[in-house]
Parts: C-alpha cells; sequence; structure tokens
C-alpha cells in the first residue's frame, strides 16, 4: 500500500541540538525541500552553512550532510524478506533522481563484513561495482568502498528498521549522516540523532517548523 511522504518540507528552527559528546551543539535554521525522489536540505546554523541530501523510508527522512554537496552521496541498504540486500541510492549530480543496486554477495546474517555491491543510475545503467567492508562501533558503523586495492569512498552510518543508511564524503571529519522523525502525531516538530565522522556517540537535533 503505498504511503504518503510526511510534510518534511519547509523552513524549520532548531530548538536544541547536542554534539555527539553531549555538549551543546548548535542554533539556527534548516531548510527542508523535496525534489522529484530525494530530499535537499540547508543548514545555515551557529556551526556554520551545511547541505544536505536525503531519502525517505518508513517515516523517517534519512539524510548525508557536509560542506558542501560535491562528492557527497547517501545510500540506503536494505533486506529484504527474501535475504537479498537491495540498494537506494542518490548524489547531488542525480539532480533528485535515484539510483538502484544491490548486494551480489548472499547474505550471511549481519552487515558487518565483507560484501560485492553494484549501483545502477536511474536509467539503469550499471554505474559500478565495489568491495563494500562495514565495521560497527557501539551503534556508528564505518564503511569503506573500493575497487581492487584503491579505496574510492569512506563513510560511516547507522541502523534503520530493516537496514543500514550511509554517507560519505570527501572529508569523513565534516560528514554527518542524521536520522529525522516527527514526533507521534505532530507535524510541527521534526527530532533526529545524528552521527558524526570520527566520533564514537550519536548527537541530537530537535526542531520545531518556523
Amino acid at each position: 500500500m503505498f504511503k504518503a511522504i510526511p510534510p518534511f518540507e519547509g523552513t524549520w528552527n532548531v530548538i536544541e541540538a547536542t554534539l555527539p559528546d553531549g555538549s551543546f551543539g548548535y542554533s539556527g535554521a534548516i531548510t527542508i525541500q523535496h525534489q522529484d525522489t530525494t530530499f535537499a536540505l540547508e543548514w545555515d546554523i551557529s556551526a556554520g552553512r551545511y547541505v544536505g541530501l536525503g531519502l525517505h523510508l518508513d517515516g523517517h527522512l534519512y539524510v548525508s550532510c557536509g560542506e558542501q554537496y560535491a562528492g557527497l552521496g547517501l545510500a540506503l541498504y536494505e533486506l529484504q524478506k527474501d535475504g537479498w540486500v537491495s540498494v537506494r541510492w542518490c548524489t547531488a549530480a542525480m539532480q533528485g533522481s535515484t539510483g538502484t543496486g544491490s548486494f551480489l554477495t548472499p547474505w550471511h546474517g549481519s552487515f558487518v563484513g565483507q560484501h560485492r555491491i553494484a549501483q545502477h543510475l536511474p536509467n539503469g545503467r550499471l554505474y559500478g561495482e565495489w568491495d563494500l567492508s562495514i565495521e560497527k562501533s557501539d551503534r556508528i558503523y564505518e564503511l569503506t568502498w573500493m575497487k581492487g586495492e584503491v579505496v574510492h569512498y569512506t563513510g560511516l552510518g547507522c541502523e534503520t528498521s530493516n537496514g543500514i543508511v550511509a554517507g560519505w564524503y570527501p572529508d569523513l571529519n565534516q560528514l554527518a549522516v542524521l536520522d529525522y522523525e516527527f514526533d507521534p502525531g505532530d507535524w510541527q516538530h521534526l527530532k533526529a540523532v545524528w552521527a558524526l565522522g570520527g566520533n564514537p556517540g550519536l548527537g541530537t537535533e530537535k526542531l520545531q517548523r518556523h
């Protein structure tokens, strides 16, 4: 059954934000725009200006955030009922469209470990295949995409209801991956937990519609 996308679009004021170490994070505003099958985000906050890419899944908006769009990417790895892992991914260059893909190696019961993945462009053409290494530290996943011995991307991720959301960016210490959801029955407030490259814990964010 089709599920309507929650009303993430709009301008949101940051009413509370903590860094992964629990200290005060920032104040300011965030703008969320729906673009075809993805979302575009802009942070204008006391910590600086940032941009993000978002994908919707099961009432959540999963976001990859960096200082600029160049090199920023986002993927959702979802374990399906028949035991295979599907891939949904986007970059800014795809202009709101979403690519697909899958894990080529058999599911071995955990996302942690070594995998072979294929990603396809929105038109169905093969974009590439990678060897994907996934490690986990507490609640944060660390990912490395390689071809042969060459590292193409590094990123981090968090758990979703049935898989992982993963982001990548050239400067891992400037990459954040966020999980937004509404308070139950309240379209005026958003809350998020988020991971930041180089930090073991999770930050938080609470937003109120402007």
